[in-house]
């Protein structure tokens, strides 16, 4: 068996994360106002926002409360908020945008919004935290839809798929679609159909979670089509969320976890270099209150900790023995091929989509025991995504080269 070495540091060069919610609270829809949700809302964001510092890029989503961003106006308000809780000039965390796919985008609104969002997002209705406001299954038969998607990809705006079908059941109440362990896999047909019929629209997959979407991407069939892949989907399956005696209420999310059939061929397409193939983390802070209820909102959040925990899920030994015996490693050189797929992991295969970030970031990792906190904050409180768990890298350095100078960004 071969004696399984590990780097004593990993230097990963402008990771982004083009996937985060904040759950901003628009204050411009005035008939849906409520003070105390505004108050929780902005207190959550003040909290969170700071944490991805060490991030050159985040794209943030747009499922807003009390409606979700579908205008130039929402769109403003949300950029204030975020440019107050994280100060461009401190952090230098560059903000992209997205608004949400509603009845009420048009192609004129995307002609209208070119130049200020990165891409449009699509929610089945219902199926996700703050959905409700969003469309059925999205139709491209119907002209409108056709009009915006024309829209988008003359205007090079990106289209993100939240891939699930809604729930449709007959009317003696038996499910016939959008059972939560299918609902991905019966996506898998609309994305087919999407990017026949527009080949040159980029289009991801957010958050992959079944081989079947895998497949999409592996064949090649579509090259227009790009998929994402969280910390969760890369590391767990059903059984840990439900398998054991209890619940666990912190990895819950949308689509939901699903078998080790499925966790193989995630972490296989990952490990590839397939370059269509990328990290986000749909980092969602809830508080201790909404996670830990009978409700149990959905997503984990896990962007404080996500470049420790993927590093360290990249140079695991069990990582590295299975996907040696794979022979996905080379037994020579498998150190360099990981810190390599590591890289275009969390950073070289985004740019194909969202291109290259405006500020240049250095995270230095050192092999040295990082536990993850408990918890963050105490009003609101939020659990972090890995928080029972002792990771074997954590961050020497976090540095920000601009303007010809250096910023320590563990200083801020």
């Amino acid at each position: 068996m071969i004696n399984i070495q590990f780097p004593n540091q990993v230097t990963v060069k402008n990771p982004q994360d083009p996937h985060l919610h904040w759950r901003g609270y628009l204050e411009n829809h005035f008939e849906d106002w409520d003070e105390q949700k505004q108050a929780d809302t902005n207190a959550m964001m003040n909290l969170v926002l700071p944490m991805n510092k060490n991030f050159s890029r985040i794209l943030a989503m747009p499922n807003t409360i009390p409606q979700h961003i579908q205008t130039k106006e929402d769109l403003d308000m949300y950029k204030q908020m975020v440019e107050k809780a994280m100060p461009l000039d401190k952090y230098f965390t560059e903000t992209m945008f997205v608004v949400s796919l509603t009845d009420q985008i048009t192609a004129k609104s995307i002609n209208e919004l070119k130049g200020h969002i990165k891409g449009v997002k699509y929610y089945p209705w219902g199926v996700t935290t703050n959905s409700g406001g969003s469309s059925a299954d999205i139709d491209i038969n119907k002209p409108q839809t056709r009009e915006v998607l024309e829209a988008m990809q003359d205007n090079n705006i990106v289209l993100n798929l939240h891939p699930e079908t809604t729930l449709q059941k007959d009317h003696n109440g038996a499910i016939e679609k959008g059972f939560v362990h299918d609902a991905e896999r019966e996506f898998s047909d609309i994305v087919v159909e999407i990017a026949e019929q527009f080949p040159k629209l980029k289009i991801v997959i957010e958050h992959i979670s079944t081989f079947d979407m895998v497949e999409i991407i592996e064949s090649w069939k579509y090259p227009n089509v790009y998929g994402s892949v969280t910390p969760q989907h890369l590391m767990l399956t059903a059984h840990d969320k439900e398998g054991g005696p209890t619940f666990d209420a912190q990895v819950h999310c949308k689509p939901t976890l699903k078998t080790p059939k499925d966790l193989e061929a995630i972490q296989r397409l990952v490990l590839s270099g397939n370059p269509n193939i990328y990290f986000w983390s749909d980092s969602a802070p809830h508080p201790t209150e909404a996670k830990e209820s009978s409700c149990c909102s959905a997503w984990a959040f896990s962007s404080p900790v996500a470049i420790e925990t993927i590093t360290d899920w990249f140079f695991r030994p069990e990582t590295i023995r299975y996907w040696l015996e794979k022979e996905l490693l080379s037994e020579t050189w498998y150190l360099n091929e990981l810190q390599d797929k590591l890289q275009a992991f969390i950073w070289d295969n985004a740019n194909n989509v969202y291109w290259t970030p405006k500020f240049d970031k250095q995270i230095v990792l050192e092999r040295k025991p990082f536990e993850v906190p408990k918890h963050y904050g105490d009003t609101p409180r939020v659990v972090p995504f890995n928080h029972w768990e002792e990771l074997q890298y954590s961050v020497l350095s976090a540095k920000a080269n601009i303007h010809w100078k250096s910023i320590d960004l563990l200083q801020l």
